[in-house]
């Protein structure tokens, strides 16, 4: 095993148990600043894998690597800053008491379905084989902080959720306006709330979805427990494209094959008739309700 090939293993052996510690203690309200502790260190060492498998594929230069690992983390790690309420414990509860409940949408970013150190890879790998290998550096920041704006928030289609976008927007927003819309409009019903258009990072996270197997999928969000909001509104929000049934795995099927045929028949940027700006989706016919 070569050199480099061996040091993203022993990586990788380092973020999984990490990630299990670090998911245990938050789920049994641990002391925050083990928590915040922990998941430094799991974005530390995140970033280092991202780092060591750009630099394999030999697509960008050393200066480049250490900027993108370096604003990965300082990223990430300001959104921790920002979001810190999310950890710290309700000082005016009784003495003992658990730290407050955490928010759906953390629970999402950390270990569920826009888990960040495993749904940008199947982003990469749905752009790669929309629109050819990623080989600009700031589109694979764009895949890792789009959905880092779910962080802290109660809901994930609701009022609060659907704004999540603005947060990586922001971030994407330092290299210019042309990224932040790309960021920003990733979500097709903000973009058509909006008056905008989608944008190709949009159509690679519809595909992910596709992407990302069943046997991985369900586990994650069943623990987080988005998957109640998610088979709730998957009628609404599909116009019915996606039925209301209660067996989670055909559920799967369904969402993966209705998001399949959106992104094959927008994967040009063709306008979107299918969705309108209240969440609810039109069929394939392009009528809207």
């Amino acid at each position: 095993m070569s050199e480099k090939r061996l040091a993203s293993v022993k990586i990788v052996m380092k973020i999984l148990p990490l990630t299990f510690v670090l998911i245990t203690k938050m789920r049994k309200g641990d002391c925050a600043g083990v928590v915040k502790k922990g998941f430094i260190a799991l974005v530390a060492e995140t970033s280092m894998l991202v780092k060591l498998l750009l630099n394999r594929l030999g697509i960008v230069t050393t200066a480049i690597l250490e900027w993108i690992t370096m604003k990965m983390t300082t990223t990430i790690l300001f959104l921790m800053m920002e979001s810190d309420s999310n950890f710290s414990l309700n000082r005016s509860r009784l003495a003992g008491q658990k730290s407050e409940k955490m928010k759906i949408g953390t629970k999402s970013v950390l270990y569920g379905a826009h888990c960040f150190f495993i749904h940008p890879w199947f982003v990469a790998w749905a752009w790669w084989r929309l629109y050819g290998f990623p080989f600009n550096p700031l589109l694979w920041l764009a895949f890792f902080v789009h959905d880092l704006g779910y962080w802290g928030k109660p809901n994930m289609d609701g009022n609060e959720g659907e704004l999540h976008p603005y947060w990586g927007a922001c971030v994407m927003g330092i290299f210019g306006k042309k990224w932040f819309d790309f960021t920003l409009y990733h979500s097709r019903f903000l973009a058509k709330r909006e008056g905008a258009h989608f944008s190709r990072l949009c159509v690679a996270d519809k595909l992910a979805i596709a992407l990302t197997p069943t046997w991985l999928y369900l586990p994650m969000v069943n623990w987080t427990g988005e998957i109640k909001e998610y088979m709730k509104d998957a009628a609404k929000n599909s116009n019915g494209e996606i039925p209301v049934q209660s067996d989670q795995v055909k559920w799967h099927k369904s969402v993966k094959e209705y998001v399949a045929n959106w992104v094959e028949e927008h994967k040009d940027l063709k306008p979107d008739t299918w969705t309108t700006a209240n969440r609810h989706t039109v069929n394939k016919c392009g009528v809207h309700q």
